[in-house]
């Protein structure tokens, strides 16, 4: 009576054992390369969303903004960490000449995955899926930088927006980064990439943050 007391326990510890280790491995997130980038964008999005992403939605984070805050400030204590990234793309006719929206507006909206490491030394940005049908790329960095922007003029949307950015100098200022970036002049780019962007938009334009979850 006695051993088939012990042998009923054993094997209710060994079933309890197994129903966890399904529960757990039930709730492992997907990896990045796992997610079908062939279905149509506005399908991932909601994916993503549900699935432990920072996701940029034209540009601006709508989802993730803690996410991202724990990965920066692991990185900038010099702690290993990783993040998945997603950013969505649509096309609206009021920000565009009728011309290119007539050409492109069937090719929107897309959505590009990546994700992005510190191993303790350098940052590696990895993309997923790349324009036109690339099948993404591969870019390493040694620092990521936060820059505070402030609008230029009364007519901005914003009061403030946050830039993290993946640069080869940290001292490099972000309006350096920009006018690099549109100079006709040769030499005058620098190398870099914009990863996390977070607008905080004035009172009458709030309405642009509804679908954010801060």
């Amino acid at each position: 009576m006695k051993y088939n007391c012990v042998l009923r326990l054993l094997l209710l510890l060994l079933l309890l054992s197994a129903l966890l280790l399904s529960c757990a491995s039930g709730e492992k997130e997907p990896d990045i390369d796992a997610y079908d980038i062939s279905q149509p964008a506005e399908a991932l999005l909601k994916q993503v969303k549900k699935n432990d992403f920072v996701v940029r939605e034209d540009g601006d984070v709508s989802v993730g903004q803690e996410l991202w805050r724990d990965f920066y400030e692991k990185t900038k204590a010099r702690e290993s960490a990783s993040v998945k990234l997603a950013d969505y793309f649509t096309l609206e006719d009021d920000n565009v000449s009728e011309e290119y929206y007539e050409k492109h507006k069937d090719e929107y909206p897309v959505i590009y995955l990546a994700e992005l490491s510190f191993d303790g030394k350098v940052y590696t940005y990895r993309s997923v899926n790349g324009q036109d049908g690339t099948t993404g790329y591969t870019r390493v960095y040694p620092y990521l930088v936060r820059y505070e922007e402030e609008p230029k003029n009364v007519s901005a949307t914003f009061v403030t927006c946050e830039r993290y950015v993946l640069v080869h100098d940290e001292t490099v200022t972000y309006d350096r980064l920009q006018y690099g970036l549109y100079s006709s002049q040769f030499g005058d780019y620098i190398d870099h990439y914009e990863v996390y962007t977070d607008y905080k938009y004035k009172p009458e334009y709030s309405y642009r943050e509804k679908n954010h979850e801060k």
